[in-house]
């Protein structure tokens, strides 16, 4: 089908709505009497509204320290309103208080028709915020007088709850802090005690600190080093000396050797000389008296050449026998000075070396007993400052403690004098006089309105919707492939103009039946309003 010009199709649609004047016209009569019923039987709602101030700052704020009280926003208020208004205990209260726990007969309602008043109430009441500091609470209900006693009493119970609720909070918080701050006094006083009494246990711990302890450790340990220097520069000089004493020894021993050797000597060499000298004085003698083979003569000079033979191997035997000639002896040894000195050196440094090694031995000991001092007052002190640290935390959070007491202190006097965060009542709700939401002449409009709009609007549906062709424009040539050679209108005989007119006569009588029982029946509603 062709698409079908906006002109074409507005014609097509005032036809169809001529055509269906009569349906038109019974549709509109229908949509406007039943909205119109419907608007006469329409209950009406009445709405009370409260205004609540919420001030979160005080008078009093510029001369304390700080502002007590916690910064919350309009948000949070209206979120806070809500829960404890619709909240069991205040809805209790507001049935209570209003007297809507009773039956007509004065009966207290049953729990299950008191949980369901709750849950009209928790339906009905509204919290809202407008503008920043501003809380709306609001109660919708068919009796005015009904929604003006919700709505105030509920604003006076919320105000009421609310600062019993805030003096409550104030009141904890002060006793719980109060309470901390007895504890950690009771600590602080313990921490002290055991300060005091472990002092009084190390007298000698402020005296005997750690630097001092490990000072005097680093000078044993200096001193110990250098006694030990000291002690192998000794030992060294000791050594020398007693290699010195040594050679001196074997000098004197070598010299004192010599001197007896060569004594010796001179007394064998005298025996000898002496024997030959005899000898020879007898072979003088005898020779002058014999010749030389006489025999005594014979015989003394085998003598004399057997001694001088004996001479020489004498010297012989010296000679090669002095380098394994056994070890001198003592005997008649007679230090030379130089002897006496280097023993007495030697004497000195054995002394020197004793008393070096006593100096050591001493050192270490008291290295010792340093270094287990140095442990435990290492001990003591760290003990000491672990003490002094929960010392110093206790004291801070107990100074931070006593700011928070007199915080509290100030901000449970500022509620108990409503002079904190409070709540008051800026515009009081008043009895309702207009209903609001949907009224009589909201319906009275949209009856003639919705009357026209129904008829009109399911007509141009159908004529959109329609795949029927009404024009010649919906035939496409191209498709059909049939030549449209011109366009028959519609001839009305007299019976077809007959029945249009019986037609426009009944349509004209329903609209103005129609708007004769809409004028009839706004007439009676502002009568009865009048009356009211």
């Amino acid at each position: 089908m062709q698409e079908i010009s906006l002109a074409k199709q507005l014609e097509t649609f005032v036809n169809e709505v001529i055509d269906k004047r009569v349906l038109v016209s019974v549709v509109f009569a229908v949509v406007s009497i039943t909205i119109l019923t419907v608007g006469v039987f329409w209950p009406k709602v009445y709405e009370s509204k409260a205004t609540i101030l919420w001030s979160n700052t005080s008078s009093l704020s510029p001369l304390l320290e700080q502002n007590v009280a916690r910064s919350t926003t309009i948000n949070d208020q209206a979120d806070i309103a809500r829960e404890i208004i619709l909240s069991n205990k205040l809805l209790d209260q507001l049935i209570d208080k209003a007297g809507l726990g009773v039956d007509d007969n004065g009966n207290p309602i049953s729990e299950r028709q008191r949980e369901l008043l709750k849950g009209d109430l928790r339906r009905s009441i509204k919290v809202d915020k407008l503008g920043k500091r501003l809380i709306v609470i609001s109660y919708r209900s068919k009796n005015p007088e009904k929604a003006y006693l919700i709505a105030s009493m509920a604003s006076e119970l919320f105000i009421q709850e609310t600062r019993q609720v805030k003096n409550q909070s104030s009141q904890a918080a002060y006793d719980f802090i109060n309470r901390q701050v007895q504890d950690y006094k009771n600590k602080l006083d313990k921490i002290n005690s055991e300060i005091i009494a472990f002092r009084k246990q190390n007298v000698d711990l402020d005296s005997d600190t750690r630097s001092g302890v490990n000072t005097r450790v680093n000078n044993l340990k200096n001193l110990i080093r250098e006694t030990r220097l000291q002690l192998t520069e000794a030992q060294v000089q000791k050594k020398s000396l007693k290699e010195q004493l040594a050679q001196e020894r074997r000098r004197i021993e070598q010299q004192l050797a010599a001197s007896r050797a060569q004594a010796s000597n001179r007394v064998i060499q005298s025996n000898y000389e002496e024997r030959l000298k005899t000898l020879q004085t007898r072979l003088d003698t005898l020779r002058l008296s014999y010749t030389d083979d006489y025999p005594d003569i014979v015989q003394l000079k085998e003598q004399i050449r057997n001694l001088k033979l004996q001479i020489e191997q004498e010297k012989k035997e010296r000679a090669s026998g002095a380098d394994s000639a056994p070890a001198p002896t003592t005997s008649g040894f007679e230090p030379s000075p130089l002897y006496e000195s280097l023993s007495s050196e030697i004497a000195n440094i054995e002394t020197t070396i004793k008393t070096l090694e006593a100096r050591i031995t001493d050192a270490s000991a008291r290295l010792d007993k340093e270094l287990e001092r140095a442990n435990l007052v290492n001990a003591l002190e760290s003990q000491l400052e672990e003490m002094t640290r929960d010392l110093d935390v206790t004291q801070a959070i107990y100074d931070d403690l006593l700011t928070r007491r007199e915080n509290a202190r100030v901000s449970l006097n500022l509620q108990l004098e409503n002079q904190g965060s409070t709540f008051k009542i800026q515009e009081p709700a008043v009895v309702p006089l207009v209903p609001v939401g949907l009224r009589f002449l909201h319906f009275a409009l949209a009856s003639l309105v919705l009357g026209l709009a129904v008829p009109l609007g399911l007509i141009f549906a159908m004529v959109v919707l329609d795949p029927r062709i009404r024009n010649e424009e919906a035939i496409d040539p191209e498709i059909l492939d049939i030549p449209i050679i011109g366009v028959v209108g519609h001839y009305a005989n007299d019976r077809d103009m007959q029945t249009e007119r019986r037609k426009t006569r009944v349509a004209i009588a329903i609209v103005a039946l129609t708007l004769l029982v809409l004028a009839a029946i706004v007439l009676l509603k502002i009568n009865q309003y009048i009356g009211a």
